[in-house]
């Protein structure tokens, strides 16, 4: 969608995929966190590289930076509303010389997919739309090149990065000194392969995961 609208205080999740009325089976207002340092919440560090999905629920309430995609500088640094903050590879880092981590920064106005490396922290994939709602969001990540999923609907690709290992980021929830995340977020996961385009149709609604679940790595925010 170009506008995902609505004003809906809790997430109602998921429905019934048959024909007919929707049937609302779970409600959740998840995880809110404040835009700010107090609302960070601690995860884990992955050593999954290049190949793999995450995917989540969120309803932002503040616009982000969107810049440009590209695969070098480091945009990123500011202006940003982290639903996990990218995790640092590096020298020294997380994972060493070669190693970056991914990370999804969430707006009002849109979403941005960056890697964290030294010195490196640019937007490999950028879309820009006004998000006013509950929105789901996958990223697959093939070959070290980024799709992104909104509401199980394939929105654009990025472009491939020139990092050796590509990691999914489950930490830092909520951000860090480059952007906190103002919202709230439901449900976030993480997935050892690229899912499929229908696998990730299957994500916002009521089977999610229930085919492919020998692939779930973790979740995180229930």
């Amino acid at each position: 969608p170009n506008g995902v609208a609505g004003d809906l205080k809790s997430l109602v999740l998921p429905q019934t995929l048959t024909r007919g009325w929707a049937v609302p089976q779970v409600i959740s207002e998840g995880y809110s966190f404040a835009g700010n340092s107090g609302s960070v919440i601690g995860g884990t560090v992955l050593n999954h590289t290049n190949n793999f999905t995450v995917d989540f629920w969120a309803r932002p309430d503040a616009d982000a930076s969107l810049p440009a995609e590209a695969i070098s500088g480091s945009p990123g640094t500011g202006g940003q509303r982290y639903v996990t903050h990218p995790e640092q590879g590096g020298a020294g880092a997380a994972w060493g010389a070669g190693h970056a981590g991914m990370g999804v920064s969430l707006g009002r106005n849109g979403i941005g997919v960056f890697e964290h490396a030294g010195g490196y922290l640019p937007s490999l994939l950028t879309w820009s739309s006004e998000i006013t709602d509950w929105v789901h969001v996958a990223v697959v990540y093939t070959d070290k090149t980024p799709w992104l999923y909104v509401n199980g609907k394939f929105v654009r690709s990025g472009l491939t990065s020139p990092q050796t290992f590509v990691h999914p980021t489950a930490n830092n929830f909520g951000g860090s000194v480059y952007g906190y995340f103002s919202g709230r977020v439901w449900n976030y996961r993480v997935w050892n392969r690229p899912l499929t385009a229908a696998e990730v149709a299957l994500l916002p609604g009521a089977t999610a995961g229930t085919n492919f679940t020998s692939a779930l790595v973790g979740k995180w925010l229930q």
